[in-house]
């Protein structure tokens, strides 16, 4: 189900499957910063990871002495969320346990993405309760596509200060290490050639920025703020032609070579004891542009 938001600002198109962002649109410009999807550019489409993030070392994971398989990213991607709650300029989503996700992920939850338009951008809520009686491992991200104003190669990530920070080395989805600086005092990364290696990965406790922004030239097109996030991954598709590329805050990651498949000592894995909540956010800020 498609939902419309609207402020005096801006108007947005919410899926209800998935919990996908199909638009973020200025009223005035009519400026778009979702990347419109397109199948026949890039097929596959997450937009929010539950109750994992990307790859498990096996392919499955064990739990109770049971095996049990997760796809890429987890279930939520393919789950219809209920429309608890739809005002002029909000929405919120739920998705709870039923017996299609027990049988991939054996717990009691309660995930909730509430999604609220400001004056200049869209505020996203992510949380999760333990509905059960035993502790909740889980992993959160988002996964949005923005759309890019020039062609990948001219465009850049901003932050709001000078970095030194490596990324997460991967291989075949799975981390064995960590890079030397990649930013070596920059608060700028230029978009091209970036993803040849794949995804950038930073961890923000040697990462450190309020924001980050993509842009083009000397203007800034979109900027994301994320909050509490532990990871944050930079992605586009390999080639340097995409017409978009991914700001992904994560509560988790791709698994560790190595590690013993139990879903409890994945890397990045959260915690949450019976009856507890977890919330992790981020503001898409889209309008008025702030200065560089």
């Amino acid at each position: 189900m498609l939902i419309e938001l609207e402020n005096d600002e801006l108007q947005a198109t919410l899926n209800t499957v998935g919990g996908a962002i199909e638009s973020i649109r200025e009223r005035e410009t009519r400026r778009e910063h979702i990347w419109q999807y397109n199948a026949s550019l890039w097929p596959r489409r997450t937009a929010v990871c539950f109750p994992i993030c990307s790859l498990l070392s096996r392919g499955n994971y064990l739990h109770g002495g049971i095996s049990y398989s997760l796809p890429m990213h987890g279930f939520l991607r393919e789950c219809d969320l209920r429309a608890e709650r739809v005002e002029k300029g909000r929405a919120v989503l739920r998705l709870s346990e039923t017996p299609q996700t027990f049988a991939q992920y054996p717990f009691p939850f309660l995930f909730e993405l509430d999604e609220q338009l400001k004056e200049s951008g869209m505020e996203i809520t992510y949380r999760v309760t333990n509905t059960g009686e035993q502790p909740l491992p889980f992993s959160v991200g988002a996964h949005y596509t923005y759309a890019l104003p020039q062609e990948q190669k001219d465009c850049w990530f901003r932050f709001s200060r000078e970095q030194h920070a490596g990324r997460l080395i991967m291989e075949n989805g799975l981390v064995t290490g960590k890079s030397g600086d990649i930013f070596h005092g920059a608060k700028q990364l230029s978009m091209e050639g970036l993803f040849d290696d794949g995804a950038v990965i930073l961890e923000q406790k040697d990462f450190h920025t309020d924001y980050v922004s993509i842009g083009a030239d000397e203007k800034e097109w979109t900027r994301v703020v994320c909050k509490g996030f532990p990871y944050l991954v930079l992605w586009a598709p390999k080639g340097g032609k995409s017409p978009f590329v991914c700001v992904e805050p994560w509560a988790g990651m791709a698994d560790n070579a190595g590690n013993d498949g139990t879903l409890v000592h994945k890397k990045g894995i959260q915690t949450l004891l019976p009856g507890d909540t977890m919330a992790f956010g981020q503001f898409i800020q889209v309008t008025p542009y702030p200065t560089a």
